[in-house]
C-alpha cells in the first residue's frame, strides 16, 4: 500500500515568523477533540487561545474575548481542545502578546464531528506534458462534512511524496515544474478537515 509522507504544510514551521506572518491553523478533529496549532512568533510573551461557540459570518476582530472563552494560554504553540460537543460549531481566536501589545487576531472554524467518511473519488484526472511541465487535471471531489484540500503526490517506489495541491473545491489542477528525466508517476487525493483521504488516483507521464 502506498503511503503519503506528511505534507509539511500541515504543522508549525520550525523557524519562527515575524509577527505579521502568524497563522492559526486546525488539526486533527473528532467528534470529542479539535486540535489547533499554530505558528511561533519572534519575541511572543505568551499565546492565548479563545473558543467561541458559533459565530460563522460575524466579524471575529470586534467579539469581546473573556475569561470564560479562554482555553489555552501559554508558550506552546499548540493545543487539543477535550471540552467540545459533537455536532457543534466553534470559532477558535488566537490572540499573541508580542512586544508589551497583542498582535491582530487569528482564528480558524471548525464543527466538532465523528467524520470517518472520505471525499468523493478523484475521477476524470489526466496528464499532459507541456512546455512548463507536466499539467494534471481532474474532476471536482466533495465531502459529506468539510472539504479540505486536493494533495498531489510523486509516486516514488511504495511511498507518496507530497508536492502541492489547493484548498478550494474547484482548484483542479496541477503544474509540475519539474518532471524527473525518466518520466514520473502521479497520485491525486482528495482530503477532508478530519484527515479522511481518497484512495490515490494514479496517472504516469512518460519520459521524453
Amino acid at each position: 500500500m502506498l503511503r503519503p509522507v506528511p505534507d509539511p504544510s500541515e504543522r508549525v514551521p520550525v523557524q519562527p515568523l515575524v509577527a505579521g506572518d502568524h497563522w492559526l491553523g486546525r488539526g486533527t478533529m473528532t467528534a470529542g477533540s479539535i486540535e489547533l496549532f499554530w505558528s511561533p512568533v519572534v519575541d511572543a510573551e505568551a499565546y492565548r487561545l479563545y473558543r467561541i461557540v458559533g459565530l460563522e459570518g460575524f466579524d471575529v476582530t470586534e467579539i469581546a474575548l473573556d475569561a470564560e472563552r479562554l482555553v489555552y494560554e501559554g508558550t506552546g504553540s499548540a493545543h487539543v481542545d477535550t471540552t467540545v460537543e459533537v455536532g457543534s460549531f466553534y470559532t477558535y481566536v488566537l490572540v499573541v502578546a508580542a512586544g508589551g501589545v497583542d498582535l491582530d487576531r487569528r482564528w480558524a472554524q471548525t464543527l466538532a464531528v465523528d467524520d470517518v467518511t472520505p471525499p468523493a473519488p478523484i475521477v476524470g484526472l489526466t496528464a499532459e506534458r507541456t512546455a512548463e511541465g507536466a499539467m494534471l487535471t481532474w474532476e471536482p471531489s466533495d465531502d459529506d462534512v468539510e472539504f479540505s484540500s486536493y494533495s498531489v503526490s510523486l509516486v516514488e517506489g511504495e511511498t507518496l511524496r507530497y508536492l502541492g495541491g489547493g484548498g478550494d473545491l474547484e482548484q483542479v489542477s496541477f503544474l509540475d515544474r519539474e518532471i524527473p528525466a525518466g518520466g514520473a508517476t502521479y497520485a491525486v487525493q482528495a482530503v477532508d478537515f478530519h484527515g479522511n483521504r481518497t484512495e490515490p488516483a494514479l496517472i504516469t507521464i512518460d519520459g521524453p
